[in-house]
Parts: C-alpha cells; structure tokens; sequence
C-alpha cells in the first residue's frame, strides 16, 4: 500500500518569503536541491535532519525535521520516538542536543 499525504498550505506571506531568503539563502540538499526555492515559495521547505538519540544504549539515528514536526503534532507536543534498539518503554529517543 502506497500512502500519500497532501499538505494543503496558505500561501507565505512576503515578510515570511524575505525571511526564509534571509535564512538559507543559497543553501542546498545533499543531492544539490535548494532547502528553500523563492522561484516556488510555496513547496514543502526541505529541512536539515535532526539526530536523535537512545538515553538508554545511546543509538543514533537520522529522522527528518518535517517529520518530527508531524510526530510532534500528533503526540501533542513531545519531541520522542520509541528506540528501535531497545524497543522498551525506557528506550525513548529524544533529540541529541537537548540530551547532551
């Protein structure tokens, strides 16, 4: 099974638009995309990854912003992922730097 999900966004306002330019700039993706496109100010910003990380074994693993985001929303506002490593209720990966 396939799952797709739309994202219906309000456009971005002009200041929200100066503001991203400001922010990223002339930034890029690993395979060379832009982070943020002002020819197309209105996509799905392509975020930095975020590290989190096992306060139990100490397993690190990549996990996009966007979804963290998402995670975030629907588990009203607690920034964890249960570790796959541990796979215990004390296995909780939080994001490496509020850890450290």
């Amino acid at each position: 099974m396939n799952l797709k999900f739309k994202v219906h966004r309000n456009p971005r306002s002009d200041e929200e638009i100066q503001s991203l330019i400001k922010e990223f700039g002339d930034q890029t993706e690993w395979d060379g995309s832009r982070i943020f496109d002002p020819k197309n100010p209105d996509h799905l910003l392509s975020e930095p990854k975020v590290w989190l990380k096992c306060q139990r074994c100490g397993r690190e693993i990549e996990f996009s912003y966007e979804s963290l985001l998402h995670l975030n929303f629907n588990t009203n506002g607690l920034p964890y992922i249960m570790c796959t490593t541990c796979n215990v209720k004390k296995g909780i990966m939080f994001p490496r730097d509020l850890i450290e």
